[in-house]
């Protein structure tokens, strides 16, 4: 093939019926069709140096949900089934002061603040801001399972929701 100054070549590249057909049984090995001879001994189908390419599965994981009742829970002791150890109870109750007896108290100091200015109402309500410590009902109440001593729920007490 002649080639230029430039070197790209100036005569087209010989068309397929130039070149002779491979002898009969060479080419590439197994291009019959039907079942194939197994490999040779030691052989890879990957270059050497090169990893396999990662096998790949997929898991799905399914996640039951039982459909349950709400538990409504009060300021005194409720009977119910212990969600923790499956036995039927009647919670221990606990009271404390919580943030919503604390909002109470200073609603109620606010408003003797503003009613003093006003009217002699206000300066009693100075004295009453305390009440809502006093009150089981404006307390935080935990319930706890007698059997496993667990906290079962809790009943909070808010002033502004």
């Amino acid at each position: 093939m002649a080639h230029s100054s430039s070197g790209y070549p100036t005569a087209p590249p010989p068309g397929y019926s130039e070149y002779p057909p491979p002898p009969a049984g060479q080419g590439y090995p197994n291009n019959q069709p039907g079942p194939q001879p197994p490999p040779p001994p030691g052989y890879t189908p990957y270059a050497p140096g090169y990893a396999p390419p990662p096998v790949t599965t997929t898991r799905t994981t399914y996640t039951v949900i039982a459909p349950t009742r709400p538990i409504y829970l009060g300021h005194h002791p409720a009977t119910l089934t212990c969600p923790l150890c499956r036995e039927t109870v009647t919670t221990r109750v606990e009271h404390r002061v919580g943030s919503g007896a604390w909002q109470l108290c200073l609603f109620i100091f606010l408003a003797g603040c503003l009613f003093t200015c006003l009217l002699f109402v206000g300066f009693v309500l100075f004295f009453v801001c305390w009440i809502p410590f006093v009150l089981v009902e404006c307390r935080d109440t935990t319930h706890t399972c007698p059997n496993c001593n667990k906290v079962i729920g809790e009943k909070r007490y808010a002033v502004f929701d």
